[in-house]
């Protein structure tokens, strides 16, 4: 279920109404239902007439959303829902072929920990935790894997043996543990001699870009995926003669 935030007015051939075409459009042939979110507080005419145009667009529904309450809901009802229909048919969830892992990343203090990059074997696809901690991989196929979260200013942690069933939710957490100073390229805990000859190699400024799996990530102070001038300030300061 997709519910596109156009919490904004429009009717037929408005940018309201190309937005919602595009959104379907994006989605086209994928397992997900259009359902756009409607505002109460743009009034009763106006969530009619989106929920008009989100039928006669082929959307599944729609879904409004209030921040006190909805004073006309029996008009509301009267006017788009007068007559019950069958669902729609969701053979994702009726004959299911995939699965879900969901779960939380934490500090080692317990702590959630945002935009974690997790991703699991096999695939080239990187979600990121939320600032709750909580992540979730959908349409994972059947069979045991290994969830990997990485952050920078911790060390990356896998957990193997993740057991995923057709149709089930596998809940996996994943807590970080501390990771060596950056600058500290041999991983011994203290920034020192040993560690210059990598800190200058690895110095490629805001145009170098290093994945966490990369050695030179080790000198990123300042989290932004690159060696620079910040992050050799850092080192000088770590510097242990």
């Amino acid at each position: 279920l997709v519910v596109p935030m156009v919490y904004y007015a429009g009717g037929y051939g408005s940018g309201w109404d190309s937005d919602l075409q595009w959104w379907i459009g994006q989605l086209a042939g994928a397992d997900a239902y259009i359902v756009p979110g409607l505002s109460a507080s743009l009034g009763y005419d106006s969530l009619v007439a989106q929920t008009e145009v989100a039928r006669l667009r082929g959307a599944a529904g729609n879904s409004v959303f209030s921040f006190s309450s909805f004073p006309w809901w029996d008009y509301y009802e009267q006017g788009i829902y007068s007559q019950p229909v069958d669902p729609p048919a969701l053979p994702w969830k009726d004959n299911p072929t995939l699965g879900i892992v969901y779960g939380y990343i934490t500090a080692p203090d317990g702590s959630p920990v945002t935009d974690a990059r997790v991703e699991w074997s096999g695939q080239d696809f990187i979600t990121l935790s939320s600032a709750d901690g909580f992540y979730s991989l959908l349409k994972v196929t059947p069979g045991t894997h290994t969830v990997t979260a990485s952050h920078p200013g911790y060390l990356p942690v896998s957990a193997t043996g993740v057991s995923v069933s057709a149709g089930q939710v596998a809940r996996q957490d994943i807590a970080f543990e501390v990771a060596p100073p950056p600058g500290d390229f041999n991983g011994d805990f203290v920034v020192d001699q040993a560690d210059m000859m990598w800190m200058l190699f690895c110095l490629g400024g805001p145009g170098a870009s290093y994945n966490l799996d990369h050695f030179c990530a080790d000198g990123d102070a300042d989290g932004d995926w690159d060696v620079d001038i910040v992050d050799l300030q850092s080192f000088q300061l770590l510097y242990a003669d």
